[in-house]
């Protein structure tokens, strides 16, 4: 329960067990692609997936008729031919700007979550908790079940980009909590309470964060790329959350304090929340696109806001 000596071989492979069962399930349960179906040419296969899904969404109206696009000449030219199309749509001039912010967003998310799985078991060993160590890990596990919960009534009422910014607020204040609260807490139960506090709304909102990037990211892309836009982002995240112990290590090493790292993690938090207020497109309650067109205008990123302020201009103009 003080997680000072541990068989790190046997956390591998008790970690391993989930993936294997999820992985299980999906063969059996999950249902293929109905573009790659249609695709490859098993239109009533696609058909059958389709009406599934009509199913379940409950909209008996809509259309689940196949028009696969007729695929001519050598695979691997057209292949190439749409890995380049792709890029210029993804890192073209209307798309630029938030691919590079949606990456970097799943980069800094997986470079904060992952790092802080691995830093706070060795932090929970130095600072005083109410409990053990190996019992706080459970539940700040369970504390993102919460932030899980929450993210679904805020993704159907709020737009994306503030609910980013929101996310990345929420996240720095609780890291910046949860770090002065350990380096303070010796002889003052308040720094306790403030460690603690920082803890259970780290965790909370990195899975309300985690839920909303990856939402943005998968909607914001054109239907024609966004298999290869979203694997951009989530390619960065992966980054991320490579790097995260290797630079716990070296702040550590550098610094002789394990503050210092999540220091950085509050640091690119909050740039989250600077970048996405410059994000050009909102995806709640918009159709997915099919295409993308070079003079579409940029959303406000507050309508409310907007709108208010156009009925104050209108009034004033009127007078």
């Amino acid at each position: 329960p003080d997680m000072l000596w541990l068989d790190w071989r046997w956390l591998l492979i008790v970690g391993a067990y989930p993936g294997c069962i999820l992985s299980l399930l999906g063969m059996f349960f999950l249902n293929e692609s109905p573009s790659w179906l249609a695709v490859k040419g098993f239109h009533g296969l696609a058909r059958d997936v389709l009406e599934d899904m009509r199913s379940m969404n409950r909209r008996p109206k809509v259309s689940v008729d196949v028009c696969p696009k007729v695929v001519c000449g050598n695979s691997f030219a057209n292949a190439s031919v749409g890995i380049r199309d792709h890029a210029f749509i993804i890192f073209g001039r209307v798309m630029l700007y938030s691919t590079l912010v949606v990456a970097y967003s799943c980069f800094a998310l997986n470079f904060v979550f992952y790092g802080g799985l691995y830093a706070i078991p060795q932090v929970l060993t130095e600072v005083h908790t109410a409990h053990s160590p190996a019992l706080a890990l459970i539940l700040g596990a369970l504390l993102e079940v919460p932030g899980l919960l929450v993210a679904v009534p805020l993704g159907l009422y709020m737009d994306r980009r503030p609910l980013l910014c929101l996310c990345g607020l929420l996240m720095s204040c609780s890291i910046l909590a949860f770090t002065f609260g350990g380096m303070y807490q010796h002889g003052d139960y308040f720094w306790v309470y403030m460690f603690q506090g920082g803890y259970a709304a780290f965790k909370c909102s990195a899975a309300l964060s985690f839920v909303t990037v990856y939402q943005y990211a998968a909607e914001i892309y054109p239907t024609n790329c966004r298999v290869a836009g979203t694997s951009v982002a989530f390619g960065a995240g992966r980054l991320g959350a490579i790097i995260a112990p290797v630079a716990f290590e070296s702040l550590m090493w550098q610094w002789g304090s394990w503050s210092a790292f999540f220091f950085v993690m509050a640091a690119i938090t909050i740039s989250i929340s600077v970048l996405v207020i410059f994000l050009p497109f909102e995806t709640r309650g918009r159709a997915l696109r099919d295409s993308i067109d070079d003079d579409q205008p940029a959303d406000p990123f507050m309508p409310c806001l907007q709108h208010s302020t156009y009925g104050i201009a209108g009034g004033v103009h009127s007078k």
